[in-house]
């Protein structure tokens, strides 16, 4: 499954964390912070690029938060599995005890 992310014409992100771009009629080749995160650049309606996290912009799409948590949690402890069922709103605290 997939959405339009938000702010961003023209790109999807799929359910698994992969990004579609409708501009260039292919999947984005995703990169990794030095923390191991996986990112990707994308362009808004100015051209204005965007360094947005993989694993925000799943959680964003795919996962209600009714609470307004503002961290996301990686739920197995690997931060390249972007997959929804792993990710989780978390508050600051419960993600500092998760990493523990």
């Amino acid at each position: 499954m997939k959405k339009e992310i938000e702010g961003f014409p023209k790109y999807y992100i799929e359910d698994d964390g992969q990004v579609w771009s409708e501009k260039s009629n292919r999947y984005l080749t995703l990169q990794t912070t030095s923390a191991g995160y996986l990112y990707v650049n994308l362009r808004d309606s100015e051209q204005k690029q965007h360094l947005k996290l993989i694993h925000r912009l799943v959680a964003e799409a795919f996962i209600p938060n009714p609470e307004r948590r503002p961290q996301v949690n990686h739920k197995n402890g690997d931060r390249a599995d972007n997959r929804v069922s792993n990710l989780e709103w978390v508050s600051s605290q419960e993600n500092i005890l998760h990493r523990g």
